[in-house]
């Protein structure tokens, strides 16, 4: 019996060989205190101001272990839609994952450099250099407004920011750090959902489950059709440790959506990095796991969800924001996680990631000069001293 016993100990233990150990990355800041709604329209951070006093944020990474798993769903999946297949297996790299969707309490930190930067060079070049983050002015009236009645507290999740600046918060992180962040890959996204599963949800295919580990639409709350955000952490994580992969807020990744994208690694065994859409143009770019704005078949590990122009309707500025979405709640309600990979690619490789559509951002720049100062304001390698 005891020889048996200490079989399946090391079978188990061949299975997760390859997962990396969690851990804790802590970021040196501000200390974040909350303000009064009042004040909310009048200051650039929703909700929240930061104090003189010195902070460390903390950032939990949860181990990813390496794996294949099936990218997609089955054609008799309820809800199934057409860009959810043809069905991939595809090969994943160990990686981290942070434990959490970022929450204000650290995105803040990044928003916060605008004001230092401008502090200490108001008059600088504000030409872009390759080791430089761009950073995003901050909010206007109309999105402030609109996100403080979603909820903006310090540890909800960071929401309403375009793609732009999720990828570059991740630059931003890297340099503070000295480790390198980026957003996920789709594929990488999906793996990580499913947490060794092949059900519609993490857990199983019974929706009734899905109170006990999501905030959407119809989770049961008092007032039906409740689209307000949550701290995060408040419910069951999946297999992996991993907390809101489903609602909430839904999750920017790397890729740019095609409904036909899958089909052409039909039949053969990919690797997460081969199935990567690199964005080449404004729209559309994919966003995972449904928000609390969306019904339970939005949130499955499968379903597929993109960014629209309409995201940007009620942003009344000529031009509109690069860094900031104002629409409905569907926009209103995106967010984001980083994760990091466990072998460090070269530098052009991470710039890749970092700055997937530059081409397309110095067209826009071009077109609309007075855009310079939004777009490009550097910080230099130095940023994490």
């Amino acid at each position: 019996m005891l020889r048996f016993i200490t079989c399946i100990l090391l079978v188990n233990a061949l299975v997760h060989a390859d997962r990396p150990a969690d851990y804790v990355e802590r970021v040196k800041g501000r200390q974040v205190v909350a303000k009064p709604y009042q004040s909310w329209l009048t200051d650039i951070y929703p909700g929240l101001k930061l104090t003189d006093q010195a902070a460390v944020i903390e950032l939990q990474m949860v181990g990813i272990p390496g794996g294949t798993f099936t990218m997609g769903s089955p054609p008799e999946e309820k809800g199934r839609r057409d860009d959810e297949g043809p069905q991939v297996d595809v090969e994943v790299e160990p990686l981290w994952m942070s434990r959490y969707e970022i929450t204000w309490e650290l995105f803040i930190q990044y928003l916060d450099q605008y004001s230092q930067t401008m502090a200490k060079n108001p008059d600088r070049d504000l030409a872009t250099r390759p080791d430089a983050v761009s950073l995003p002015t901050p909010i206007y009236e109309s999105t402030n407004a609109i996100l403080g009645a979603y909820g903006a507290e310090s540890r909800h999740p960071a929401a309403g920011m375009r793609q732009l600046t999720a990828r570059q918060f991740t630059k931003w992180l890297s340099q503070k750090t000295g480790r390198f962040y980026r957003l996920p890959t789709e594929a990488e996204w999906e793996y990580a959902c499913r947490a060794g599963s092949s059900s519609a949800w993490c857990f199983g295919d019974d929706p009734s489950e899905l109170k006990q580990y999501a905030w959407w639409y119809d989770h049961g709350s008092t007032q039906e059709g409740d689209t307000q955000l949550h701290p995060v952490g408040q419910l069951r994580p999946n297999a992996w440790g991993l907390y809101d992969m489903h609602g909430n807020v839904q999750e920017w990744v790397v890729d740019q959506y095609d409904p036909q994208w899958y089909r052409q690694f039909m039949g053969r065994k990919v690797r997460a990095v081969e199935m990567i859409n690199w964005p080449t143009r404004e729209y559309s770019r994919v966003v995972r796991g449904g928000s609390s704005y969306h019904y339970a078949e939005e949130l499955r590990a499968s379903y597929r969800m993109h960014s629209k122009p309409e995201w940007l309707e009620m942003d009344t500025q000529i031009p509109r924001s690069l860094w900031w979405l104002a629409g409905g709640d569907e926009a209103m309600l995106t967010g984001f996680r980083v994760v990091r990979p466990v072998t460090e690619p070269d530098y052009e490789q991470k710039r890749r990631f970092w700055e997937a559509d530059v081409d397309w951002m110095v067209q826009v720049v071009r077109k609309n000069s007075n855009r310079d100062q939004e777009l490009r304001v550097p910080i230099l390698r130095d940023a994490g001293e």
